[in-house]
């Protein structure tokens, strides 16, 4: 009976394990489609205020604004569409357009004018969605070091973090600052090596860890994930994984 029971309680705990890993990868799925529309309809919002920027001299009646948007890919076709028009327009005095241009000009304002007072409202919703999203997102991470610990936060294991290596891990190769944290990670909450690296990617997705990207005379470049410059050839990239607790 005890045996039966010992079992229940294994497979109950491997149940919620999974069920929270997928409830984290959910929710990062749903993270990253929120924020790659945000970016694009940041770049929406800036091309739109550029093409207006480019007409704001000639002053014309306004009229009527349309009363459906455009769809995404058509939105951006006809934005691309209007860029040399506006820039020939710009070029041009007032007194010199004509009839045709002064049309042209009245009616694409007042399209522009329209989506972009629509896109700064799904703008405003969509930094909702990503704050809501976010804390949900957190919720899981702390349920899933909860369970990995057993009973541990989050904040609690970067303190014993930061009590076993200090602010930062004093290797200067990825691999092995990662290796060694997650060693720690292992022995200090005996974790085996699937769980380790787990509780090691909800660490660093919290940004309690951190790897920066360093010169060789120490200065910091920019986090590894974000460097977009060029190395010479054969040249390692060096740093040093930081710990934020």
């Amino acid at each position: 009976m005890r045996n039966f029971i010992n079992l229940l309680k294994r497979k109950e705990s491997a149940v919620s394990s999974l069920f929270i890993k997928k409830e984290m990868k959910r929710f990062e799925k749903i993270m990253h489609d929120l924020e790659e529309e945000h970016h694009a309809i940041k770049s929406d919002l800036s091309k739109i205020n550029d093409l207006l920027a480019l007409i704001e001299k000639h002053e014309t009646e306004e009229v009527p604004a349309p009363k459906t948007h455009q769809n995404k890919g058509v939105l951006r076709h006809w934005l691309e569409s209007l860029e040399e028009k506006f820039e020939k327009l710009h070029l041009q005095a007032s007194e010199d357009l004509t009839e045709d241009d002064w049309a042209t000009i009245q009616q694409e304002r007042a399209k522009l004018l329209f989506e972009k007072e629509r896109l700064e409202k799904e703008h405003k919703q969509l930094h909702e969605l990503i704050a809501k999203t976010g804390n949900l997102l957190m919720e899981a991470r702390e349920t899933a070091c909860f369970e990995l610990t057993k009973g541990h936060s989050i904040s609690s294991v970067g303190e014993k973090l930061l009590e076993h290596f200090g602010k930062k891990v004093d290797v200067l190769d990825y691999e092995i600052g990662r290796h060694e944290i997650i060693k720690f990670l292992r022995e200090k909450f005996q974790l085996n090596r699937i769980e380790a690296k787990a509780l090691f990617d909800i660490l660093e997705k919290s940004r309690i860890l951190k790897y920066e990207l360093q010169l060789f005379n120490g200065g910091v470049i920019q986090e590894i994930d974000t460097y977009d410059g060029g190395f010479v050839a054969d040249a390692i990239p060096v740093g040093k994984w930081i710990i934020n607790a």
